[in-house]
């Protein structure tokens, strides 16, 4: 299916170029803009960029906001927490 095509690609290269957008749009006779938006609309799948080496994903849904959490974990540099802006290049 579509969704396993665009998966194989991401863990293969670390994200989906638009190149390859095209191709998978021929093969399962789609429209680059179909494909395009299924890939746009799931946030793991990254197009025409590589993620950094470690991603952080915050739930910012009501059901997540609702539930008790833990603190940021604070390792690495002291006083820098493992959270928080993204400074530039792959991290």
């Amino acid at each position: 299916g579509l969704l396993p095509a665009l998966q194989a690609v991401q863990s293969e290269i670390g994200f989906i170029p638009k190149k390859a957008l095209a191709a998978i749009a021929d093969e399962f006779n789609l429209t680059r803009a179909e494909v395009f938006g299924v890939a746009s609309f799931y946030h793991d799948f990254r197009i025409d960029e590589p993620t950094g080496k470690h991603v952080l994903k915050l739930c910012r849904a009501e059901a997540c906001q609702a539930s008790p959490t833990r603190a940021p974990s604070h390792s690495g540099s002291p006083g820098t927490a493992r959270w928080g802006c993204r400074s530039p290049g792959r991290w």
